[in-house]
């Protein structure tokens, strides 16, 4: 469960750096945003990608304290 949890994390932060690089996604967005200098919407995708990360987490930690208690 635990190299589950790590690998999800990775594969979410290197979605984003994919993107960037332009193979789609939010880092696409981003760097469109940024382009166009809509920074309103590059702010906006910086927030809903510091959420998910900050979400996932917090999901991961959780679910290592409930199997680390029932051991």
């Amino acid at each position: 469960m635990g190299l589950l949890l790590y690998r999800f994390d990775v594969n979410v932060r290197s979605s984003l750096v994919l993107g960037l690089v332009g193979a789609g996604g939010i880092g696409f967005l981003i760097n469109q945003s940024i382009k166009l200098f809509r920074f309103d919407q590059m702010l906006t995708h910086i927030l809903v990608v510091l959420v998910l990360i900050v979400a996932v987490d917090q999901l991961s930690a959780a679910v290592r304290r409930r199997l680390g208690s029932g051991s």
